[in-house]
């Protein structure tokens, strides 16, 4: 089925309502791929909608090419056990290519699809991409293009957005969906020349994922949601120091469902993990609905799954206990000033919680809480 704008429509129990997601990228280089796998698999509730395993790359021809694995295998998992348990656990397969310079290869292979050069260059990535999702039983895919200077809007910023809306199309008539990354170093609204035009690329995709990995919150401080009317032309978009810089230029996006905060869990400077609930407020604030998560060096996710009543709500929520933390929840929009902080106590402790709240009558908001679960006496297993 397909949803009204002919979008693929969400299906099984871990898919939000109204486009609303939860992306994990799985790098299979990152510990055990198929225990970590299994880890978000097997999570009830359903703590992702999409998992994006980086499977592909595009830096050595112009047809991708398995990244890694062990002829065609992955921690001793085939590409189809891993699509039989992803949609078992209904969620979506949705698989990571890398490309670009900046994915340490090369603008090569981008600069020959964007030009169509020589001549069939694009319809044969995209006749590819639509042939390999269906092969391989995928929902869609995530295009992790990272380009360097001489990529450059002037050159192939239209190109760009030409090629997403046409792959787009071909992808949605086949039923399945297209989300891109997207740097601040090559973004147009971040810099003289940036490929990527942020007033552009809303409709070319089903969603463009900025990598916000910003070492700390700073200013502005409270965020205030998208101001609307006609955009800046250029901003401050550094995610060195703080995470705000990246949230409000993406107000540049239109509509406001193609946005996607993309995240990195990692501590001591390397990502939000240590202010994660401040900077899930000011997402849930500004007015984005989906988040995108990679995960830190030494972690990924093992989930125990409860239910505390509270507040007048219903959540579940899933601590991960490791050596760095992540959590998300579902909040209702434009509410966020009602709800409590976590207690400073749960803030300072080792673990995080993924809580997903569904007030009555309210429709999801993608939302991460930084607390530490509730007594174990509060607690109940609840089945999805």
């Amino acid at each position: 089925m397909t949803a009204t704008d002919g979008a693929p429509e969400a299906s099984g129990d871990g898919s939000a309502a109204n486009g609303r997601e939860a992306l994990v990228w799985v790098p299979t280089y990152k510990g055990s791929f198929s225990a970590n796998l299994t880890a978000i698999t097997g999570s009830k509730p359903k703590a992702f909608t999409q998992v994006s395993p980086d499977f592909y790359a595009m830096n050595s021809s112009a047809t991708p090419a398995i990244n890694g694995g062990n002829n065609g295998q992955f921690d001793g998992l085939t590409i189809a056990q891993i699509a039989m348990q992803v949609h078992a656990a209904g969620m979506k397969l949705i698989p990571l290519m890398y490309a670009g310079a900046g994915n340490s290869g090369t603008d090569q292979y981008i600069q020959g699809a964007l030009d169509d050069s020589p001549a069939g260059t694009q319809s044969n990535l995209i006749n590819w991409l639509v042939t390999d999702a269906k092969t391989n039983q995928y929902d869609g895919w995530n295009l992790d293009w990272e380009v360097n200077g001489s990529t450059g809007y002037s050159a192939y910023g239209m190109k760009y957005i030409s090629f997403m809306t046409a792959a787009k199309a071909a992808l949605h008539a086949a039923n399945l969906t297209l989300t891109v990354d997207i740097g601040e170093w090559y973004t147009l609204q971040c810099g003289s020349d940036g490929l990527v035009d942020l007033t552009q690329i809303g409709p070319a995709v089903d969603a463009a994922i900025i990598e916000d990995y910003a070492g700390g919150l700073g200013p502005p401080n409270p965020m205030s949601p998208c101001p609307g009317g006609t955009p800046a032309a250029s901003a401050n978009c550094s995610p060195t120091n703080y995470l705000g810089a990246q949230l409000n230029v993406m107000c540049d996006v239109s509509p406001a469902s193609a946005v996607s905060i993309g995240l990195n869990n990692g501590g001591g400077g390397a990502g939000a993990d240590p202010f994660l609930d401040l900077a899930l407020d000011d997402i849930s604030t500004i007015g984005f609905t989906q988040v995108a998560v990679w995960p830190g060096d030494n972690m990924f996710l093992s989930p125990r799954i409860y239910r505390e009543e509270g507040h007048g709500i219903r959540s579940w929520r899933s601590s991960w206990h490791h050596s760095s933390r992540i959590g998300a929840s579902i909040r209702p929009p434009r509410l966020v000033a009602k709800w409590p902080r976590p207690r400073r106590s749960w803030v300072a402790r080792a673990a995080s919680a993924l809580t997903v709240e569904l007030p009555a009558g309210r429709r999801p908001f993608l939302h991460c809480l930084h607390t530490n679960p509730a007594p174990r006496s509060r607690l109940t297993p609840v089945p999805l």
